[in-house]
Order: structure tokens, then sequence, then C-alpha cells
């Protein structure tokens, strides 16, 4: 089962990278910790916005996903920023 994220992050707000400029949707972790995404959908994704709530896969999950599966799935800002490393946090 996914591992939801914080309800507060049923609206993820729209921003911009500080360090690459590139937009970027703001959620918030279980743990309240912001985290950017990048804001367009992608099948490479690990986080889904379902139904307003954010959750975050396993990469277990995510290898099981169908192809009949359409639900759109984002990616942590930090995979593909160039600077993504400086910024996350383990």
């Amino acid at each position: 089962m996914p591992k939801p994220l914080n309800p507060a992050a049923v609206n993820p707000q729209r921003g911009t990278c500080r360090s690459c400029r590139r937009p970027v949707l703001w959620v918030r972790t279980t743990a309240g910790r912001p985290m950017p995404l990048d804001p367009e959908p992608t099948e490479a994704g690990n986080v889904l916005l379902e139904g307003g709530v954010p959750r975050q896969l396993t990469a277990a999950e995510v290898a099981g996903l169908s192809d009949a599966d359409e639900r759109e799935r984002y990616l942590p800002h930090h995979a593909t920023c160039p600077q993504g490393r400086a910024w996350r946090k383990s």
C-alpha cells in the first residue's frame, strides 16, 4: 500500500526551484517537510496526486503498476534538477 503524505499537501503550491529556476509543485511529506515535484506527470514518477491526496510509491509498487493504470505520477524535483543532490535531505 502506498505511504500517504501529509493531508495538508492536498493543494500543491506552484513555485520555482531556487537552483535551476524550473517550475515545481510543492507538497509536504508526512514529516511536514516541503517536497518539490516536477509539475508535469510522467510514467517514471513515484508520487501520485490521487484524489487530491499525494502518495509516495515504493520502487516495488511502481514496478507492479500495470500499463492500464492511468493515474498521473510525478517525480520529485531533486531527481531531475541539475543541483538536486545539494538540496536532497535524507
